[in-house]
């Protein structure tokens, strides 16, 4: 959760989910539920990786390129527009 500019708490809309995940499919949707809206979001679909991989980004190759993807993300995300 983040603070908005109001301090109302609202969820995060990066979005990184493992494909085996159980959250995967409720992820998917509520990212495109924000852009639907007209809001900026972000939600990538990460094959083969698991729930936790982001622990790895250090020792495997597809978490630490995942990990790139959501930096990105949150830059993106961070800019104005």
């Amino acid at each position: 959760m983040r603070k908005s500019a109001r301090g109302i708490r609202q969820p995060d809309p990066q979005r990184d989910r493992p494909a085996c995940d159980p959250l995967h499919d409720d992820s998917m949707a509520y990212t495109r539920l924000i852009t639907e809206a007209g809001g900026r979001a972000r939600c990538y679909s990460e094959e083969g990786l698991i729930h936790g991989y982001l622990r790895a980004r250090f020792t495997v190759k597809a978490a630490a390129e995942s990990f790139e993807r959501i930096v990105a993300a949150c830059r993106f995300l961070a800019t104005p527009g």
